[in-house]
């Protein structure tokens, strides 16, 4: 065991992300994170990392036994209400029948051929199972940009700079490994994105070595969600769906739609 797994134990200094973060310097991402993110924004870093020791320490208080994990506090229900993005993993979709739109990318078939416009569209196999499909689904009712996460550094350039520099999301909902849920959520801290972070139950990566290899683009086993956290998506996302009708006047989402932008499905209203 090496000195910095021994760190991440002992939750030295409030962290677990010190084998993490070593062996990243070794990765693009860890070079560009330092970089665009740390030598910028010293301060900005530094109220992030205090901001999400905070947070940490309050989601073991909320007990929710590691289900999910509210930031900057989990002390009111979040509300998607500005700038708000949902971002899914793409170890999500389905292998049996595997995905037409191939696994380790950012493309959907569903959102990306106005499918998800028409009612009861025939449908792929695929798709008809797929929970990126389903999470989709509220996502567009609920106003809310789409995001189907691949890469670190394509997570790096697609969401953090973007919320840090431009202020292009406020609000998030994520899923994704718990690997993975230390070091984005300092990212989302230093950011300034308020969000909740659901964890996957099943099929994850464990360590440095699947991570990097999920990373990427390959990923053999498809991940899942308990029950509990599709209870959470949905009740988040009806609720921000209801504040959305609210604010257009209760227009219908025939005024709305989905345009990628480089790897996000935007919400554009006609």
């Amino acid at each position: 065991m090496s000195a910095l797994s021994i760190f991440d134990r002992l939750h030295f200094l409030r962290f677990s992300i010190w084998d993490f973060s070593f062996q990243s310097l070794k990765q693009q991402y860890g070079r560009d994170f330092i970089r665009h993110i740390i030598l910028r924004h010293p301060i900005k870093t530094a109220k992030g990392i205090i901001g999400y020791q905070i947070a940490k320490e309050k989601n073991k208080k909320a007990d929710t036994d590691g289900r999910q994990f509210q930031f900057p506090i989990p002390s009111t229900p979040l509300v998607m209400d500005r700038d708000p993005i949902v971002g899914v993993g793409y170890c999500m979709k389905p292998d049996t029948p595997a995905c037409i739109s191939g696994k380790g990318n950012h493309n959907c078939w569903f959102f990306e051929s106005g499918a998800y416009l028409k009612e009861n569209p025939p449908l792929p196999d695929s798709c008809a199972i797929c929970p990126i499909r389903k999470i989709g689904l509220q996502s567009f009712a609920a106003g809310c940009h789409y995001y189907i996460m691949t890469s670190a550094i394509d997570i790096l350039y697609d969401l953090y700079l973007p919320a840090l520099n431009k202020r292009t999301f406020r609000k998030g909902l994520f899923t994704l490994c718990r690997y993975s849920f230390e070091p984005f959520a300092i990212a989302c801290s230093i950011a300034e994105l308020e969000g909740v972070m659901l964890p996957f139950s099943k099929n994850d990566c464990a360590d440095y070595k699947t991570w990097l290899h999920a990373d990427d683009g390959f990923k053999e086993e498809q991940t899942e969600l308990v029950d509990e956290s599709y209870r959470v998506i949905s009740e988040i996302l009806q609720k921000s769906a209801e504040i959305t009708k609210r604010d257009s006047g209760g227009e219908t989402n025939s005024k709305k739609k989905y345009k990628k932008q480089g790897n996000i499905f935007f919400i554009h209203y006609d």
